[in-house]
């Protein structure tokens, strides 16, 4: 049996890349007329009742330094009274499972942000080759080239963002298109593929979200943080994130300069509250997604983060709420490799 030797994963339990990604390709010819596959996010309104939105945030505050969130009440509400795994699964068009990751994420928002996708990472428990724990190398099976990634982020605001700055920005269509001057992008461009170049600062979106809202997005959809939202009658015209960027950077650092922001933008809340749970679709990239979050470097001394998705305790409570959490035998196995006694 061929294994991954450093951690030892057996490659057996897991099918080719090439069949892998048959999967996806089978799972996109379904998905591609949805809302959340043409734009690569949804707006869902009131995921949060409004009536609920002031407990919630405080109950949100109070769990703020939770590694997870699964291990509060806050998880038990949003699975249990608001049925937030229900309102992805209808999105997303099949069934969805709890990918082991949730936090709550305060933050200051009158700051720069990088433009970003959160699909990092080759899923290395997909005909990994042996003795290698992260694939650096390219294969014509590359899943960050397809359409579909098979993580979502559900996103939940806490704050207003449609009469304030400070929300997230996404870009329509940036989970399937390439950036002109990129290196697919020019390959795109070379074969005349026009329809998969993303236009040069078009496509950006600031959503209007409430408080209690959501925003469900592919991890391969470009987004970034703490956006500009211009006053009227500009105020739903989203700038580029250079461009955000460029005005907070000129803006924010005088007092001069935060008086002319307030006459051309809508003022930055001072901070904001937001909570997040990733839910994935079953397949072999999505247990391969997994192993290779938890091997990255930010994540060390977090492994419980996933580790709870190992016990049976805490699959039998989500079981409850009707959440499914994804079976992944090379979990079980990375969390016996890396706890095991070597005194």
């Amino acid at each position: 049996m061929s294994t991954n030797s450093a951690i030892g994963l057996p490659q057996s339990e897991f099918r080719s890349r090439a069949t892998a990604a048959q999967d996806l390709d089978e799972s996109a010819a379904s998905w591609s007329n949805s809302e959340l596959a043409q734009r690569g996010f949804v707006h869902i309104r009131s995921i949060v009742p409004s009536a609920r939105v002031d407990e919630f945030k405080r109950l949100a505050i109070e769990h703020g330094d939770a590694t997870n969130i699964h291990r509060t009440p806050i998880f038990d509400i949003l699975v249990d009274e608001f049925a937030v795994h229900r309102i992805v699964q209808e999105h997303v068009g099949k069934d969805v499972y709890y990918f082991g990751r949730s936090n709550i994420r305060p933050a200051d928002t009158a700051k720069e942000h990088h433009y970003h996708d959160d699909a990092k990472g080759f899923p290395i428990a997909v005909d990994a080759p042996p003795n290698s724990l992260i694939r650096t190398q390219s294969d014509p099976h590359d899943i960050t080239q397809h359409p579909i990634w098979p993580v979502y982020r559900l996103f939940i605001y806490l704050d207003d963002h449609e009469t304030f700055s400070g929300g997230t920005k996404f870009r329509t269509g940036s989970h399937r298109r390439h950036a002109l001057f990129s290196k697919n992008g020019f390959r795109a461009l070379a074969k005349f593929r026009f329809k998969e170049i993303l236009i040069p600062g078009a496509g950006y979106v600031n959503p209007p979200v409430r408080p209690g809202d959501a925003i469900l997005f592919s991890l391969k959809c470009k987004h970034s943080g703490y956006f500009v939202r211009l006053r009227r009658p500009f105020d739903h015209v989203a700038l580029p994130t250079f461009w955000d960027n460029v005005i907070k950077r000129v803006t924010l650092s005088t007092r001069l300069g935060r008086s002319i922001l307030s006459l051309i933008a809508r003022p930055f809340r001072e901070t904001r509250t937001s909570v997040i749970i990733d839910f994935c679709t079953e397949s072999d990239w999505s247990r391969g997604l997994q192993v290779n979050r938890l091997l990255h470097p930010n994540n060390l001394g977090k492994w419980d983060q996933m580790f709870d998705c190992n016990r049976p305790e805490f699959v039998a409570r989500l079981a409850k709420s009707g959440v499914r959490v994804l079976n992944n035998p090379s979990l079980r196995r990375l969390e016996a490799f890396l706890t095991a006694d070597r005194t």
